[in-house]
């Protein structure tokens, strides 16, 4: 099971002949995370639907998972700007969600799941709404 997906027996992720089963496992300090509960695996999923919090601003979104942490404040802008910086939205920092376009609020959930420094990100189609020029970058 990956974040809160159904894992069936015995399935492996192989993808162009290399087995990333064991890439994950060995990306979680071999842990067998199969009965750890969703919240204590360090790992997540960035769906086409973005999580975020639309009465949140951008830069209140990228910070929410430290600020739940309780992380000091100096570390959150430090962690969040770097982030922004990073996706090339730190300009959008103060905008609501509602006024991103649909490539932005997509960078903002990128941004979102870096600042929480996961061992794996699973994703589903990550780059779907971010124009050609931007995915490469």
């Amino acid at each position: 099971m990956y974040c809160n997906l159904e894992w069936e027996e015995n399935r492996r992720i192989v993808y162009e002949a290399i087995d990333y089963s064991s890439m994950i496992s060995n990306a979680i300090n071999d842990l067998d995370y199969t009965n750890v509960i969703p919240g204590k695996r360090n790992l997540s999923l960035l769906s086409q639907e973005y999580a975020l919090y639309p009465n949140y601003n951008v830069y209140e979104n990228v910070g929410a998972y430290l600020k739940f942490k309780r992380e000091d404040e100096s570390i959150i802008r430090e962690k969040v700007m770097y982030a922004l910086s990073l996706f090339d939205i730190a300009s959008l920092a103060n905008r609501r969600i509602k006024e991103l376009s649909g490539g932005q609020k997509q960078k903002v959930a990128l941004a979102k799941l870096f600042v929480r420094d996961p061992s794996v990100i699973l994703f589903d189609e990550p780059l779907s709404n971010i124009d050609e020029v931007h995915k490469v970058e």
